[in-house]
């Protein structure tokens, strides 16, 4: 039979998609598993109607491996804990998480718990397709692109630094991945600084993968891809992800001395990582800077854009254009490899839709006060923002002379 597998499913608001989910991981030609979903903060009221719980409990009942959780509010960070809470009940198993609009082909499990236990691996990835659909629950889509390796691939501890721009695709997010239970935290310690590393930070599924990482003795990524990763269109009104980003950097921002959800905050947890683990050579160096230039989108969407507070843009805005690495990050003269690090282009446009949208709320914030609907304007938000905007405009004049002066 082998080493049970333990998969772990939560789902908000999904109904479309959860049953092709679960159905993926049903049709696994690996039998020794158990499969844990989680509804969660589904309601099902005259009041508040939501197909999601049905569909769970309907479709748990064609196999008794399906055992099903119903969480009353909805806490997008549970995965974390509940996989913890797994791997404490399920000592010498290995754990996965799927998230509930995706799907794993149907030999993931079997493929990497072979590969783990050929090679004595504490963690297997896996690659993914990437597929745009028009909306959730259509059947057909349309590959947008693979990321995958040709060949398995097995990389031991004194090599977590030097292959980490082979591996560290695979392990942006906690699906497509199993990990061996003793990996997660067993003492109240290390439960702490997995606290520590992971909690209220951006991208913090990498971080989860980083610290489960620094505890490995080996791992390895599967060729070809296992796993289903679907994009959509035209997307429901609720996102559990999004308004969970929004408000914790809403409630990052009112402690600016003390923040957290940063691009910055993760980016030096990352360089920590491969420090310990290994020599951060030029090649290196510079694939962790096109990686922060990256984030840097990541966070204006996550971050900035669905925050909805004058006040809390402005700290986190200030927070990301003050910081001592951005203007580092932005001089910064790529070899060309990089798209975001060539010609300087990317990080204006960036600099420039940062600084657009700045000005637009600026605007609103002055309307407000313009119109004295008794709402609260604070002087001090207007002028944080004012030097905001005056920095950004400085930086895309900066870029642009750094451009104009490259060689061709």
């Amino acid at each position: 039979m082998g080493a049970k597998v333990i998969c772990y499913i939560q789902a908000f608001d999904c109904e479309r998609t959860i049953e092709a989910a679960m159905q993926s991981v049903l049709d696994q030609t690996y039998e020794n598993w158990l499969c844990f979903v989680l509804s969660n903060g589904n309601r099902n009221t005259a009041a508040a109607p939501n197909a999601t719980f049905d569909v769970i409990k309907n479709f748990a009942a064609k196999d008794n491996r399906f055992v099903v959780m119903n969480k009353k509010v909805n806490f997008v960070g549970m995965t974390g804990y509940a996989m913890c809470g797994l791997a404490s009940r399920f000592p010498g198993s290995y754990l996965c998480a799927l998230d509930a609009d995706d799907e794993y082909e149907r030999d993931f499990f079997h493929r990497g718990v072979t590969l783990a236990e050929t090679h004595h691996l504490d963690i297997v990835a896996c690659g993914t397709e990437i597929i745009q659909k028009e909306q959730a629950g259509e059947r057909e889509g349309t590959l947008i692109k693979r990321r995958q390796i040709e060949e398995d691939l097995v990389i031991p501890k004194d090599q977590f630094t030097s292959r980490f721009m082979t591996y560290k695709p695979f392990f942006n997010e906690t699906w497509g991945k199993l990990y061996r239970a003793e990996l997660f935290p067993s003492d109240k310690t290390e439960e702490r600084a997995l606290r520590e590393m992971v909690g209220g930070r951006f991208a913090a599924d990498l971080l989860l993968a980083l610290f489960l990482l620094s505890k490995s003795r080996a791992m390895g990524v599967l060729s070809g891809t296992s796993h289903k990763y679907f994009q959509y269109l035209r997307r429901p009104g609720t996102n559990a992800s999004i308004m969970a980003n929004a408000t914790l950097a809403k409630e990052q921002s009112r402690r600016p001395g003390k923040m957290r959800y940063s691009i910055y905050s993760t980016h030096e947890i990352v360089m920590d990582f491969l420090r310990k683990h290994g020599e951060v050579d030029q090649a290196l160096y510079e694939y962790t800077q096109a990686v922060l230039a990256g984030w840097l989108e990541s966070y204006f969407t996550h971050a900035l854009l669905p925050v909805q507070d004058e006040a809390a843009v402005a700290v986190l805005a200030a927070q990301l254009v003050f910081h001592p690495k951005f203007d580092g990050l932005m001089r910064y003269q790529g070899s060309g490899r990089y798209d975001n690090l060539r010609n300087y282009q990317q990080r204006m446009e960036f600099c420039r839709r940062l600084c657009y949208m700045l000005i637009a709320q600026h605007s609103v914030y002055n309307r407000k006060w313009l119109w004295k609907e008794g709402l609260r304007c604070s002087p001090a938000t207007r002028k944080k923002l004012d030097r905001i905007i005056k920095k950004l405009e400085e930086t895309i004049q900066m870029l642009s002379g750094l451009q104009e002066g490259e060689p061709t």
